[in-house]
């Protein structure tokens, strides 16, 4: 790496892997670039303050890791599906018609998957080892099956394809961190793994359901024994803003930690140290960018940064 990398003190830039492209986010907005078929990056930015900016109250602890939640949920479906269509060549606004339905879908199988599947297996354990001890095992389940579905996606072309995408957005955020121009040979020698990244932040939220799913009585809604999983579902829906809103606090403490070292305090470290086995997870979801990968993050960020103010200038192969 080159010794002119001077760190500078950024804005943070948040973004996201999308179909043959990135999506980036920062302050003012929303842009996404993507590799279309002729080869050319297309570029869209959609001006958008943060939930929390519009809506003070949404800044306060807890409440601001739901949102943030919601948020990144609704506007990454958005740009997933913007994505999908202008790199097969498609008009984006016919593609969003059936992407309600794929929305539903996905949703009901993320709930059978990592919800009703560690419910059921908690179902099956002893009630003589303790509600702590099986909401333990229950989601070492979730984490177990949450693995097993990711390294199954990643046996696809195009979901490989993605995770490079995603490292590509690391890797030039992480570029743009360090004060290096946004060069994909710059680009290239940062690592993929980045502790701000979602995949982080879904490690902490096993961590975080495993205290407060605990707190879940065994026996709910008077349903026979074999049946009690199809009550302990909805239950940890209703918790999982509380869990999101944990797990935001303790990404956030844990960021404090990385920039300040021992100044940070003892909670901050701690926090730091529940968060490292999500860098650990990132190996799964992310892989080290080619340059015609990088070339799009590149694109994707300068946008985002260019904010409301002249666009950068697509690179064209």
């Amino acid at each position: 790496m080159s010794s002119n990398a001077t760190p500078i003190v950024v804005d943070p830039i948040g973004g996201q892997a999308v179909m043959e492209g990135v999506m980036m986010r920062s302050s003012d907005g929303v842009s996404v670039a993507v590799r279309a078929p002729d080869g050319n990056i297309v570029i869209r930015y959609l001006e958008m303050k943060p939930w929390r900016e519009r809506y003070p109250i949404l800044k306060l602890p807890l409440l601001r890791g739901v949102a943030t939640l919601f948020e990144s949920l609704i506007v990454g479906w958005k740009m997933l599906s913007e994505s999908a269509a202008i790199s097969v060549g498609e008009d984006p606004d016919k593609e969003q018609e059936g992407m309600g339905l794929a929305m539903a879908l996905g949703l009901l199988l993320a709930i059978g998957l990592f919800m009703a599947l560690p419910a059921f297996f908690y179902n099956l354990l002893p009630r003589e080892w303790g509600t702590v001890a099986n909401s333990g095992l229950e989601g070492l389940a979730r984490l177990v099956i949450f693995i097993g579905y990711i390294s199954a996606l990643s046996l696809s072309k195009d979901v490989s394809r993605l995770f490079e995408y995603h490292g590509a957005e690391h890797q030039v955020i992480k570029c743009h961190e360090a004060g290096l121009p946004l060069e994909p040979a710059n680009a290239r020698n940062f690592s993929p793994l980045h502790p701000r990244c979602g995949t982080s932040f879904i490690m902490v939220t096993f961590v975080v359901g495993i205290i407060l799913f605990s707190f879940i009585p065994r026996d709910l809604a008077g349903l026979p024994e074999a049946w009690q999983f199809l009550a302990r579902v909805p239950a940890k829906l209703a918790l999982l803003p509380l869990v999101a809103g944990f797990s935001y606090e303790l990404i956030r403490l844990a960021g404090k930690a990385g920039r300040e070292g021992q100044e940070a305090g003892l909670g901050a470290r701690l926090a730091l140290f529940l968060t490292t086995p999500g860098l650990w997870l990132q190996r799964l979801t992310t892989r080290p960018a080619r340059d015609e990968m990088l070339e799009v993050a590149i694109a994707s960020l300068k946008r985002a940064l260019a904010g409301n103010g002249p666009q950068a200038e697509p690179i064209v192969p």
